[in-house]
């Protein structure tokens, strides 16, 4: 089960949009056996398995028990496996006591088992690892080191022990296909 968080204000958890029926709830995984990513469609239990993935989403949280993220985008899996994803642009305000965190524009996204919990690391400026409790926002996803990692094109915000994702630059994303 998700950790739902009920000690932070609801203002800064911002959900997509359940109106628009191109968006699907889903999980993302790390396949131990098949070293691949696996994204399953919470309302079906279909499953895909990809080498890559793009684009825009927003994570609704984590599921530190068993490592995964909790997703809303819409998946497009092409041929070559890669998942392609996209969501609406969701204006939401970021805590007044968050901090801005890093100084590059790619963060690195994963899974720590040891401790059940996540790492966020600067992967252009300070190369430091912050260890946290979950995720939150509209992010931009960037994987391609084929490994169990998912990167962030953009910035991150520091409360407490969450991170709250923004897109860079502050603009909507493009659904381009």
């Amino acid at each position: 089960m998700a950790d739902q968080f009920p000690d932070t204000p609801d203002r800064y958890w911002v959900p997509s949009p359940s109106d628009d029926s191109r968006l699907q709830s889903l999980q993302l995984s790390w396949s131990l056996t098949q070293k691949k990513f696996r994204w399953m469609d919470l309302n079906t239990e279909e499953e895909w398995l990809c080498t890559e993935a793009d684009g825009s989403y927003y994570n609704n949280g984590t599921d530190n028990a068993v490592g995964r993220l909790l997703i809303t985008a819409q998946l497009e899996v092409d041929a070559s496996g890669i998942a392609h994803l996209w969501h609406p642009w969701v204006p939401s305000e970021v805590p007044p006591l968050a901090v801005e965190w890093g100084e590059g524009g790619k963060y690195r996204q994963c899974y720590n088992r040891a401790m059940r919990c996540w790492r966020w690391r600067d992967e252009e400026g300070t190369k430091k690892v912050e260890l946290v409790r979950t995720y939150r926002g509209l992010g931009e996803m960037d994987w391609h080191d084929h490994v169990a990692h998912v990167f962030h094109r953009g910035k991150g915000y520091l409360y407490e022990d969450m991170v709250y994702l923004r897109p860079y630059p502050d603009e909507p994303p493009k659904c381009e296909w």
